[in-house]
């Protein structure tokens, strides 16, 4: 596993394991609190696709990326 591979995986954990506080005696109204849910939602989904592409083998991606650049 590369450095940056490391780096990326870190921060994928780091996505998937920060949780906004959502604290319903804080005064946050309704709005503040979806917000706060969606985007805790937003940070595990970027995550979660970070470690799939993450996974894939390298012939797969590298093919990935020569079908892209057409």
């Amino acid at each position: 596993m590369t450095v940056t591979e490391k780096r990326l995986r870190m921060f994928a954990n780091y996505l998937k394991g920060s949780t906004e506080i959502i604290d319903s005696y804080s005064g946050d109204g309704k709005m503040e609190s979806a917000i706060k849910y969606a985007k805790q939602e937003v940070k595990n989904e970027i995550g979660d696709m970070l470690e799939e592409i993450l996974d894939i083998d390298e012939k797969e991606i590298l093919e990935e990326i020569k079908r892209s650049k057409r």
